[in-house]
């Protein structure tokens, strides 16, 4: 499998070694978990950090989010250079799959933390978050934004990618979404 965007990363300098992964979903306090480790001096790596770094990092979380659910997931050294100018990761390892804890979870020096709520809220919730951020993304004037503006596209691929995860390829407005998100949570 292509890992064009990763390749076209720069190395991070210097690599900070990684200390906390969060296993929660979206949506289960996540946010408030990288905003306390934020305050504890942590340098936390959440979905929310793409926004400011742009389209080659939200292309690389994509290949590692594919790549996840095929037999050649990114390995801790891709992940590394993925994430290596943080030492926490909070949210997306839920993204990431079994093989996103699995390049963690024999390093002794990582903890982590795992945040729950409700299969029910959780779906409620994800559904006014990012269900809504997907479709406003299938929305004029953003249907027309996408096309020519790469981070709009980018964003709209990330967001389609996400909501596919949890909701088993169901479109926010289809009929049995909420039902998929709840299902998904459980497994």
């Amino acid at each position: 499998m292509s890992r064009t965007a990763l390749d076209k990363l720069p190395e991070p300098s210097p690599l900070r070694p990684m200390r906390v992964v969060g296993l929660g979903a979206s949506r289960t306090g996540t946010l408030g978990v990288f905003l306390a480790l934020k305050i504890l001096g942590y340098r936390p790596f959440h979905i929310s950090e793409l926004l400011p770094h742009g389209v080659r990092q939200m292309q690389a979380l994509e290949e590692a989010m594919v790549a996840s659910s095929t037999d050649n997931p990114f390995t801790r050294a891709e992940l590394d250079k993925l994430f290596g100018d943080y030492d926490c990761l909070i949210e997306s390892p839920c993204y990431l799959g079994k093989s996103g804890i699995q390049a963690y979870i024999d390093d002794p020096n990582v903890k982590f933390i795992l945040t729950q709520r409700s299969p029910e809220s959780f779906a409620k919730s994800l559904t006014g978050s990012l269900g809504c951020y997907y479709a406003k993304l299938h929305e004029w004037p953003l249907t027309a934004a996408r096309l020519c503006d790469g981070f709009v596209w980018e964003l709209e691929r990330m967001f389609r990618l996400m909501t596919f995860r949890w909701s088993h390829g169901l479109h926010p407005s289809d009929p049995g979404f909420r039902r998929a998100l709840e299902q998904s949570y459980i497994k």
